[in-house]
């Protein structure tokens, strides 16, 4: 109980005070687990491959469109490895995504696991300033060429005890400047911190309820 009343206080105060931006999203988080942390990488002690697609408003123009691939698996004891691919494209918007992660498993009691992730990589931001929808968007008005390639990282905590699981992420770590051509800064991509609680409850041998709660911050 103390170790639990601890963690989560730790919890607490990794989350106080952090900022929020909008980020990609998905709706496969009780699947694919590994959506929500790179801490998640290896943790189901299998090898696992998803592929995403994600097309939000359908029939309007610009709307955010979003495809990811992903893999992830144990790569020994307590160790496991994950990669994913993504593009997101919403209006004039285009971010394309490679990265890679490191997760690090460990037992701290009897029914207990903590488990830490990192994950890099590279993002290239663009803004397509032929598109229609550029006519009306400052950005796309006051600059001609923004095609940036900056480095891009996530970090994440997750703690699990028998069906419940909690944890705190990072998916961009850092607030990468986006630059345009005469290497004028544009906009930043701003860090982004997520928590996340899940419970799996078993209905029966075939049968089981695994609701995930997820709060972008």
């Amino acid at each position: 109980m103390k170790n639990n009343i601890l963690l989560a206080f730790g919890f607490g105060l990794l989350a106080s005070g952090l900022l929020a931006q909008q980020i990609p999203l998905t709706n496969q988080y009780t699947i694919n687990k590994f959506s929500l942390s790179p801490a998640y990488a290896g943790a189901s002690g299998a090898f696992e491959v998803f592929g995403t697609y994600r097309n939000d408003w359908m029939h309007i123009p610009g709307a955010p469109e979003s495809k990811i691939i992903s893999a992830n698996g144990m790569i020994c004891k307590n160790t496991g490895l994950g990669g994913s691919i993504s593009s997101v494209e919403a209006g004039v918007f285009r971010n394309l995504s490679a990265s890679l992660s490191y997760a690090y498993h460990m037992k701290i009691g009897a029914n207990q696991n903590l488990s830490l992730g990192l994950g890099l990589g590279m993002l290239e931001s663009h803004v397509d300033v032929t598109s229609a929808n550029a006519q009306n968007d400052p950005i796309a008005l006051n600059n001609q060429n923004i095609n940036s390639l900056v480095l891009d990282g996530s970090f994440g905590i997750l703690y699990r005890c028998k069906s419940f699981s909690a944890g705190i992420s990072m998916p961009r770590l850092f607030g990468s400047p986006v630059k345009n051509a005469d290497g004028k800064v544009v906009y930043n991509l701003a860090p982004q911190q997520a928590i996340n609680l899940g419970y799996k409850y078993a209905l029966n041998a075939d049968w089981s309820i695994d609701p995930v709660l997820k709060l972008s911050l």
